[in-house]
């Protein structure tokens, strides 16, 4: 038998498999500029990795942005960049339609300990199979005055998510409760978090930064409620995260400030 013969195509295979050998596992492309309200809705697999998001976080104000798995089986890392080029996201929220994972994350930034309004990049980065997500940005947040009330609002076309400001003295007592009306005859899932006016960088189920000081997910169809007593003074956030489907769904949130009276020591140090 002769040697083999080795022609023109074989060769273009081998340099096929040396080219592949050698190129990155990701290529990152362009990122898309962000609007504040607007959602933004993508798909990932093995083939399209990443995508990428670019916005400005403001000074003295927090700004949140919320992602829900809205359709298709799979999981996938809501990060956070402070350059699209980063390796790794300062933090992460994991988000999922697979057991254990949450269908929806929150990454949150405390605006009033930047330097300066800051750009950053939102990352939805697959983690297995072929998730769907709806993607949120919201800032220029409402902020509530610091007395009892009741606020009716909507989530807006395919709302994510909806979030506020308050202003709170150590000693401050917080009760939340957000209602679904009942004219609203779909399902519906939402959770309900509140995040502290400590530190810069804050996320929902994920790793990295700062969680949540206080949150409620009672499942779908219920009514969310939490208290917190406030053991220091700034600007905290409440966030209302549609863990459903995205839509424009009507809500009260109750807000119960002052309502349970304290003594010195009935507040527990942390």
């Amino acid at each position: 038998m002769g040697a083999p013969r080795y022609g023109p195509l074989a060769a273009i295979v081998v340099t096929l498999v040396v080219l592949s050998a050698l190129a990155p596992v990701m290529t990152v492309s362009a990122a898309t500029d962000m609007f504040p309200d607007t959602v933004y809705r993508g798909s990932l697999d093995s083939l399209n990795p990443r995508e990428d998001y670019n916005f400005t976080a403001r000074a003295n104000e927090w700004t949140v942005l919320g992602v829900n798995n809205y359709q298709g089986t799979g999981a996938f890392r809501h990060g956070l960049r402070t350059d699209i080029g980063s390796q790794y996201p300062i933090l992460f929220a994991e988000v999922g339609s697979v057991q254990n994972m949450r269908s929806a994350g929150v990454v949150a930034i405390n605006g009033y300990d930047l330097p300066g309004d800051t750009t950053f990049t939102i990352s939805e980065e697959y983690a297995f199979y072929s998730p769907s997500y709806a993607l949120q940005l919201r800032d220029g947040l409402i902020t509530l005055s610091g007395n009892s009330q009741t606020v009716k609002g909507s989530m807006g076309t395919d709302g994510v998510v909806m979030a506020y400001e308050i202003n709170m003295v150590k000693r401050d007592t917080l009760d939340l409760r957000l209602r679904i009306p009942p004219e609203w005859t779909y399902n519906y899932h939402f959770s309900l978090q509140l995040f502290s006016p400590t530190g810069r960088y804050h996320q929902f189920e994920g790793q990295g930064g700062t969680v949540p000081i206080a949150s409620s997910d009672a499942g779908e169809n219920s009514e969310q409620a939490l208290v917190h007593v406030a053991q220091e003074a700034g600007t905290y956030l409440i966030v209302l995260l549609n863990e459903g489907v995205p839509d424009n769904i009507k809500f009260e949130l109750e807000v119960g400030f002052n309502g349970v009276e304290l003594l010195d020591g009935d507040l527990d140090e942390e």
